[in-house]
Formats: C-alpha cells, sequence, structure tokens
C-alpha cells in the first residue's frame, strides 16, 4: 500500500464519509482455523502488548477474510497471540447468513469482521460497545460517527483503501505517446486512440468466486459520482433512490458500453466476467501489453507488487484518478473499509481487540502493505511504497 493512496483516503473522509462502504477483497468461505501461539506460554509478555488478563485465553472470531487475505491479517496478530498466549479460532467467510444464525442462536463469535457498517444496526442489542477498550482517540471523528449505532460506538475499522482509481504502466503509455487524462472525455478519447493504434484498452475482471459483481457495482457508484454526485448516491445507499431510477440505469448503461464492449474490454463480455478481479491487473504489464488500463481499488499496488516483484512503482506501475465528467460535479472518491465488532466481552477477546485496533497493529498493516490504517497514530512515513 502507499503513500498517495494514504493522503487520497483522506480526502475520502473530509469529504463524506457515508461514501465508505465494504472494501475487502471479496473471499469465498473458508473452514475455521485456528492459530495457536508459536511461544511457549509466558506470565511476562514481550514489551509493547497490553494482555489484560486474557493471558491463555481463546478468542473466536468470523470474518470476511479467507486464502491469502486471511494469512496476511493472522500476520500481523501472530506477535500479539504469542506474546499473550492466546489462541484464535478464525473462520473466513462472506456469506453473513453465517453470522446472522449464530447470533440467531445464541451462540455468537467474540468478534466479527462485517462487509460494511450498515450491517451493526441489525446487531445493536448483541453488541459490545468498545468505548472502553479501543482507544478511540487514536480515530477521526468521521470514523467514530462510521462504527456508531445510535450515539453509541461499536465498531472499529481495521483496514481501509480508497476506490476510485484507474491503474496503468507508464513505461507503455510512453512508448505509445499516451498521456495520462484529466478528464472524462480525454480518458474515452485515448481509449479510442489506443483502439485504433490495434490494442485495447481496457481490463474490467469482476470474477469474485461467491461475491461476483462488486467490481462492476464500484464502476457504476464511480459513474453515478461523478454524474449526479454524492447527494444521490448517499441517497441511493440508503435506498432512498431505487435502482429503477432513470439514473442508475444510464450509469450501468455506460458502464457496459466500456466493460461489455468488444472493443474497449480485453475479451469483451466474457473477458469481464470470467477474469478474476486481480488478475484483471496482470495483462497491463506484459510485454507487450494486453491492455493498458483498469480501474481498481488501491490494493491493486500490492496485486502488481506480488504478481511482478521486479517492476518498480510509479516507474513500472502508477494511477491516476478517475476523471470527472464534469467540472460542477468533479471527481468524488469512493473509499472502503473493513469494521470489526464484538458480542462477548472475555479479557482475551478484550485484549484482542484493543490490540487489532492500537498503533502498534496499524503500523504492521502499514509496513505489510496491504491496506491502509485507520488509525490516526499511522502516518504515511510506515507506508513501504512511494505510490
Amino acid at each position: 500500500m502507499s503513500k498517495r493512496v494514504w493522503w487520497i483516503l483522506l480526502s475520502v473522509l473530509a469529504v463524506g464519509s457515508t461514501l465508505l462502504a465494504a472494501c475487502a477483497k471479496p473471499t469465498p468461505t473458508a473452514a475455521p482455523t485456528e492459530v495457536q501461539p508459536t511461544a511457549a506460554p509466558t506470565t511476562a509478555p514481550a514489551a509493547g502488548f497490553d494482555c489484560m488478563g486474557g493471558e491463555g485465553g481463546t478468542v473466536s472470531m468470523i470474518g470476511v477474510w479467507s486464502g491469502d487475505e486471511e494469512a496476511k491479517f493472522k500476520g500481523i496478530l501472530e506477535p500479539f497471540l504469542t506474546a499473550c498466549n492466546i489462541t484464535l479460532n478464525y473462520e473466513g467467510t462472506r456469506d453473513q447468513a453465517v453470522l446472522a444464525t449464530r447470533v440467531e442462536g445464541g451462540n455468537p463469535p467474540d468478534i466479527a469482521g462485517l462487509p460494511n457498517p450498515g450491517i451493526m444496526g441489525q446487531y445493536k442489542d448483541h453488541l459490545v460497545p468498545i468505548g472502553d477498550i479501543v482507544n478511540l482517540d487514536d480515530y477521526s471523528s468521521a470514523w467514530q460517527s462510521l462504527g456508531s449505532v445510535g450515539g453509541t460506538v461499536y465498531g472499529a475499522f481495521f483496514k481501509a483503501d480508497t476506490k476510485s482509481l484507474v491503474w496503468y504502466n507508464p513505461k507503455a503509455f510512453a512508448a505509445k505517446g499516451y498521456e495520462v487524462p484529466t478528464t472524462w472525455d480525454e480518458m474515452m478519447a485515448l481509449s479510442d486512440k489506443i483502439v485504433a493504434d490495434g490494442g485495447v484498452p481496457w481490463s474490467c475482471g469482476i470474477e469474485s468466486g461467491d461475491a461476483t459483481g462488486w467490481v462492476a457495482t464500484d464502476w457504476v457508484q464511480d459513474i453515478l459520482l461523478r454524474t449526479q454526485g454524492p447527494d444521490f448516491v448517499e441517497k441511493w445507499v440508503r435506498h432512498e433512490i431505487p435502482w429503477t431510477d432513470p439514473a442508475i440505469k444510464a450509469a450501468w448503461e455506460e458502464y457496459y458500453s466500456i466493460c461489455a464492449s468488444d472493443k474497449y474490454a480485453l475479451g469483451g463480455a466474457d473477458g469481464t466476467v470470467n477474469t478474476g478481479f486481480a488478475e484483471s491487473l496482470y495483462p497491463l504489464y506484459l510485454d507487450p501489453p494486453e491492455a493498458y488500463l483498469d480501474r481498481m481499488a488501491g490494493f491493486a499496488a500490492g496485486v502488481i507488487a506480488e504478481q511482478y516483484p521486479d517492476l518498480k512503482p510509479v516507474d513500472d506501475y502508477d494511477f491516476f484518478v478517475l476523471p470527472p465528467k464534469s467540472e460542477d460535479i468533479g471527481a468524488p472518491m469512493q473509499g472502503g473499509a473493513d469494521v470489526f465488532v464484538m458480542f462477548n466481552d472475555s479479557p482475551a477477546a478484550k485484549a484482542l481487540m484493543a490490540y487489532m485496533f492500537s498503533p502498534l497493529a496499524g503500523k504492521a498493516l502499514a509496513e505489510s502493505g496491504w491496506g491502509l490504517s485507520p488509525n490516526n497514530k499511522v502516518g504515511a512515513d510506515a507506508y513501504p511504497s512511494v505510490l
């Protein structure tokens, strides 16, 4: 993850926190796994960790991450779990019926990660307020508001990201004489130029297992932000504007005109539907490129770096903000964040929750390159990439 994306995220919060939605890369359900402490039990935890009396305890957690993301998440928690001799039983799933069934059955996990903060309301009567567990002073009023229901803070945000970005290959652009567009019309003119030169402008892969579709709705929301503005999108998100509204239809049609087009999209509609959202970035960095543009969130930097470790940020891969369609509305940004809530406040669960939202964990997240920490004690200098 990167310094430039970090600053953009701050601008998202400044403009309107309600535009933040779930941004975790969707992943399929995974079997529960157990993280055992890797060191022998100790009564003197490593410096910097406050076990809050939870030494030797066990914490159950349901989260949205599995696979590689689950491994990264656990890697951030592992030093704390080891120092405090706490065992984590983690289950990764995007299926919210799993959590709902557990809660309704009176057997909720100690901690749960939710795909978006709007879900907190349905669990309000079962949640533990976290104001005495997490140091809320480490989070801006915008984050606290997003994590609140009825004026009480129940949720804290572990990882955040920016959407509304277009990734490209600077060297491929330079070789063809292409320039970064500053308006939507310029972007489409560039797309036409790439087609005229015999290339394919866009890679639009949306495949994401059971969660397929979120990349497309991100596109549509970006179009709506640029045609209708943030107030309209906020009302849409709150179901005050129906999906049948003409503006919604027009946004979907514009999205289809790019990503379902045999001319503009790599593989046409079939390529868009059947290509994984992460894999859709790869064609931009082949030699020669098979596509030149991909609208994807800030986590793309990590995907590119992992797939092509020899490439250098800025020189070999970079991004620009999806351009505005009009001067009046400009280019409002989407953001996303992953929220965690507590159902049980055992000493071990409280200790883990406090650590997850501490500057220590935030800096570990930043240094991992996996995402942006909403913790205001974690500054831009904590991030390894210059992007």
